[in-house]
């Protein structure tokens, strides 16, 4: 009987812990791609001010997995996976790409306020 009791008992641990294992490791990939696509997301607003400061264009080379970008009325959206980020820029925009995957070419156009993106 008390070998019944610890052998559940090793059983139950160890359970316990491959149950939190692949909990904290779901946790750190979701970290991952949210962290991911901000950095993504973060070169593309920073070309996208660049190019709206000197009224010129920027190229910004990524690699992208199933990407959408898109703007309109300003809003800047970058999805990738469960994972979405939005920002508003002073300018107007209108463009939307989706399902842009592999390394890519951003060119990032701004001519009297207004930004227009072309996907290479």
């Amino acid at each position: 009987m008390v070998e019944t009791i610890e052998y559940s008992l090793v059983v139950l641990t160890s359970i316990l812990f491959a149950g939190s294992g692949v909990y904290l490791f779901t946790n750190y990939t979701q970290r991952v791609s949210q962290t991911d696509a901000s950095a993504t997301f973060s070169s593309i607003l920073s070309a996208a001010y660049s190019s709206l400061a000197s009224n010129s264009e920027r190229r910004v080379v990524l690699f992208l997995s199933n990407a959408t970008i898109s703007c309109q009325g300003g809003t800047v959206v970058f999805e990738s996976g469960p994972s979405r980020v939005a920002a508003t820029i002073p300018a107007g925009c209108d463009f939307s790409f989706e399902g842009v995957s592999g390394v890519r070419t951003l060119l990032l156009r701004a001519t009297s306020n207004w930004l227009t993106l072309e996907v290479e």
